[in-house]
């Protein structure tokens, strides 16, 4: 892990850790439904604040499609409510050891399930988001937002916002 890596995390762990719940701007009731904007709504404050530099990185970025926007803030769903110290656990776990965090996590009855939630949280965020009626187009972006390497230039620039934010 080189210094930039190592400062860009210790700043992401400050503001989750010193985050204040956000009032949820007129923009999250506008591109989510009533219950989609429920799950936003029950993240923690630092996880709503990360989407909501996310979904600013990819406007900027010239993304318009509402499916896009919304998974946008929605993306990391999946993670549930987790400290800050076990994300600290995570990233330096990841760092370690790749398979480290999978290994740690289980299968999501034997093992640490915040480490699991963490591990799985595209496809868990996925599921929310489709049971709570998101559009196909966004339970198959949230799904694959960690993926570089598919062909699809709105998924590219999501996870590109992702990683910057």
């Amino acid at each position: 892990m080189n210094l930039g890596r190592v400062l860009y995390r210790t700043r992401q762990f400050a503001q989750y850790t010193l985050a204040a719940r956000p009032d949820a701007p007129p923009v999250v009731e506008a591109l989510l439904s009533p219950s989609l904007a429920a799950l936003f709504r029950a993240m923690d404050p630092a996880s709503q604040r990360h989407h909501l530099r996310v979904l600013a990185r990819l406007q900027g970025a010239g993304v318009t499609e509402p499916d896009a926007l919304a998974a946008a803030l929605l993306h990391d769903v999946g993670k549930g409510r987790i400290s800050p110290l076990v994300r600290a656990v995570y990233v330096l776990a990841r760092w370690l050891a790749p398979g480290l965090p999978a290994w740690l996590g289980g299968n999501g009855r034997r093992g640490w399930p915040a480490m699991y939630r963490l591990v799985h949280h595209a496809t868990l965020g996925a599921a929310l988001v489709a049971a709570a009626g998101g559009s196909p187009r966004v339970v198959w972006l949230i799904a694959h937002h960690q993926r570089h390497d598919l062909n699809d230039p709105v998924l590219q620039a999501l996870a590109a916002a992702d990683d910057a934010s």
